[in-house]
C-alpha cells in the first residue's frame, strides 16, 4: 500500500483541533477521515494516540462529561508529535498543508523547493550557471513560488492550498517573461522522483527546442540578475 508522509501531519492536526459544535455524525465523519488519513500514513487507524483522542473528545462532547486524564496524557502525545513534524518538514507535507497561513511553514516549503530543484538540475545535468533559483514568498495567506530560470525554460514550484502543490515547466523568451504556450504541469511528488523528473524534463525541453540553451556554459546568465523576484532570501 502507497504510505503518503504529507497524511500524518493533516492527521495530527485534525487530531488536535477542537470541534465543539460537532453533532453525533459529524463526530462519526471526522473520526473516519481521521482513521482514512492515519492508514495513508503507514499509522495503526483504529489505536493511534490519535484515533482515540479524538474518539475521547467525541464521548466528552456528546455526553458533557468532563475531561479524563486519558484525553490530556494523548492531548501531549499528539502536541509532540506535531512538534516533531514541523521540525523535520518534507516538501511532499509541506505541499498539502496550506503554507499561506504559517510563515514557517511557508519557508521551509520554499527552502526544500530549491533543494529539491537544485538535485534534479543535477540529475538532469544542467550545468549550475545555466540557471538562477528565485522565489516569492507572497503576502499573508498567500503561498507564493519558487522558481527555477534558465535560458528559454522556467520551472516553478507553488505551494499547496486548496488543490495541493504543483510543479509547472513554461516555455519563456527571454528568461522574464513567458511565451503565453500551455505550461507543462506535473505533480510534486513526481518531482521528488529526481531521475525521472530530470528525463521528463531532458524530453520536454528537446520539444521546446531549447537543450542546447542550458547545455553551453558559454551561453551562461549573468551571476548579478540571480534572485531579482525574491521577497526574501532562504539558504539551501
Amino acid at each position: 500500500m502507497t504510505m503518503y508522509p504529507d497524511r500524518e501531519y493533516r492527521f495530527v492536526l485534525a487530531t488536535l483541533d477542537p470541534i465543539p459544535s460537532l453533532n453525533e455524525a459529524g463526530w462519526y465523519i471526522a473520526i473516519q477521515h481521521a482513521m482514512n488519513d492515519a492508514e495513508a500514513a503507514g499509522l495503526d487507524a483504529v489505536n493511534d494516540p490519535g484515533v482515540r483522542l479524538l474518539r475521547l473528545k467525541s464521548t466528552s462532547a456528546q455526553s458533557a462529561s468532563v475531561e479524563n486524564p486519558e484525553m490530556t496524557e494523548l492531548q501531549n502525545i499528539c502536541q509532540k508529535r506535531l512538534a516533531k513534524l514541523r521540525r523535520e518538514p518534507t516538501l511532499a507535507l509541506l505541499g498539502s498543508y496550506d503554507v499561506a497561513s504559517d510563515d514557517k511553514l511557508k519557508q521551509w516549503f520554499h527552502a526544500e523547493a530549491r533543494k529539491a530543484l537544485v538535485a534534479m538540475a543535477d540529475k538532469a545535468e544542467i550545468d549550475p550557471r545555466m540557471y538562477q533559483l528565485r522565489h516569492r514568498l507572497g503576502h499573508r495567506y498567500e503561498p507564493g513560488s519558487t522558481y527555477m530560470v534558465g535560458k528559454g525554460f522556467h520551472i516553478e514550484v507553488t505551494a499547496g492550498r486548496k488543490f495541493g502543490a504543483n510543479v509547472g515547466l513554461y516555455k519563456t523568451k527571454d528568461r522574464d517573461y513567458l511565451t503565453g504556450d500551455t505550461p507543462r504541469w506535473r505533480s510534486l511528488l513526481q518531482l521528488l522522483d529526481t531521475a525521472d523528473y530530470a528525463l521528463w524534463l531532458k524530453d520536454q525541453l528537446r520539444l521546446m527546442q531549447i537543450m542546447s540553451n542550458i547545455c553551453s556554459p558559454e551561453e551562461a546568465l549573468d551571476p548579478e540578475s540571480g534572485l531579482t523576484h525574491s521577497d526574501e532570501r532562504i539558504g539551501q
